[in-house]
């Protein structure tokens, strides 16, 4: 599983690294940076909240 971004679309609101901060990221330039992460790390319902929360539809979920 990974998680893929339209970096065109993303514009760094947030909300993704408020749901699930140990795989995203707002750097100090406002850009979405996404962490290395493992499934155990991360579960795939957490994964879809950040997901489904961007206002922006810019993260996508793969498997």
């Amino acid at each position: 599983m990974r998680i893929e971004v339209n970096r065109d679309r993303c514009e760094a609101y947030g909300v993704c690294e408020s749901v699930a901060p140990a795989v995203f990221q707002i750097d100090e330039s406002d850009e979405l940076v996404l962490l290395p992460f493992t499934e155990g790390q991360v579960d795939r319902a957490t994964l879809q909240v950040a997901v489904d929360g961007c206002p922006k539809n810019a993260l996508l979920i793969v498997d």
